[in-house]
């Protein structure tokens, strides 16, 4: 079996906006999102899967929407790029997306109430 692909990147775009385009750049890449999570507005965990022979592909499509992978992520993606598995296995994998644009706290201050 072989091992899930835990990818961790850093985006300075907009939540919204970049959820949608790395959802779309993993189904242009020919893989496909399993399973998503919002973590407030700080945070984005998505399950994916992908045919190894597309991951360099998806790489550059993630890298396109303005992700920056972590330096640990990239180290270990140059190994699995070095030893790709047979054309069609499957990949699996998650993605971590840090949103670092400034202001994103989503926390509204509520005023006190007088008695």
């Amino acid at each position: 079996m072989l091992p899930l692909l835990k990818l961790h990147a850093i985006c300075p775009e907009d939540p919204a906006l970049a959820s949608y385009r790395i959802a779309e750049a993993i189904g242009a890449s020919g893989g496909w999102v399993e399973d998503g999570n919002m973590l407030g507005n700080k945070a984005e965990v998505l399950r994916f899967a992908i045919d190894a022979e597309d991951l360099a592909g998806l790489l550059d499509a993630l890298r396109g929407c303005g992700l920056r992978f972590t330096t640990p992520t990239q180290r270990a993606l140059d190994d699995v790029l070095a030893a790709l598995p047979p054309i069609g296995t499957e990949l699996d994998g998650t993605l971590e997306v840090t949103f670092s644009r400034e202001g994103l706290d989503g926390r509204v201050v509520v005023p006190a109430v007088p008695h």
